[in-house]
C-alpha cells in the first residue's frame, strides 16, 4: 500500500482499484510546478503546517478552493468549498506514510520548466516518478523512474496528459 505525492489526480485509480482509503491528502488537487517542488523540497516542515484558505491565487482567477501551506498553493479542483478540502487534507494527512516511504511523482505540466526538472531529479528521495512530455538529456538513477511520453501519439500538445490519463496509460503498478 502506497502513499502517493503528485502533482495533480495520479494515484487516484489506484486507491479505488485496490479499494484502500486514501492514505495521502493529494488526491482531487493539482499542484502548479513551482509550488509543488518547494513543497517536495521542504515537504516535512510543509506537511506540518496548516493548509490556509486563499481567495486569490498569483496564477489567476478560478472558481474552486485553494489552499496555501507556506509559500505553495494547492488547488483543490474536485472540491465544492474550502471545509471540505481541509476537512479531507487533514483526515487524508494523518494516513501519509513518512516522505520517505512515500512514492512522488511529477509530470511537465502547469508551468513546468528545467530549473524545476533539475530540482527534482536532486531530491534526495527513494522513489521518484517522472513523466515528460518533451525529451530531455538526463542519466537515469535508481531511485528515479523516467517515462517519456510522445505527446502527439497521446493526441496532447506541448505537456503530458492529467493525472486520470497518465494513471491510464501508465498504472502505478507497472512501473515499480
Amino acid at each position: 500500500m502506497y502513499s502517493i505525492i503528485s502533482n495533480n489526480c495520479y494515484g487516484t485509480n489506484y486507491y479505488k482499484q485496490n479499494n484502500i482509503e486514501y492514505n495521502t491528502p493529494f488526491i482531487g488537487l493539482y499542484i502548479y510546478a513551482e509550488c509543488y517542488i518547494n513543497l517536495l523540497e521542504n515537504f516535512n516542515n510543509y506537511i506540518n503546517l496548516e493548509l490556509i484558505e486563499i481567495k486569490k491565487s498569483k496564477y489567476g482567477i478560478f472558481n474552486y478552493p485553494i489552499g496555501l501551506l507556506s509559500n505553495s498553493e494547492i488547488h483543490f479542483i474536485h472540491y465544492n468549498n474550502f471545509n471540505e478540502a481541509k476537512i479531507k487534507w487533514d483526515r487524508r494527512k494523518k494516513r501519509l506514510k513518512s516522505f520517505q516511504n512515500c512514492i512522488i511523482k511529477l509530470c511537465d505540466r502547469d508551468l513546468f520548466t528545467i530549473n524545476i526538472l533539475n530540482r527534482f531529479i536532486k531530491l534526495n528521495h527513494p522513489c521518484k516518478i517522472l513523466f515528460l512530455s518533451i525529451t530531455y538529456n538526463i542519466i537515469n538513477n535508481k531511485n528515479l523512474i523516467i517515462i517519456n511520453i510522445s505527446s502527439k501519439q497521446l493526441n496532447f500538445e506541448g505537456d503530458c496528459p492529467d493525472g486520470y490519463e497518465l494513471e491510464k496509460l501508465y498504472p502505478i503498478h507497472t512501473l515499480l
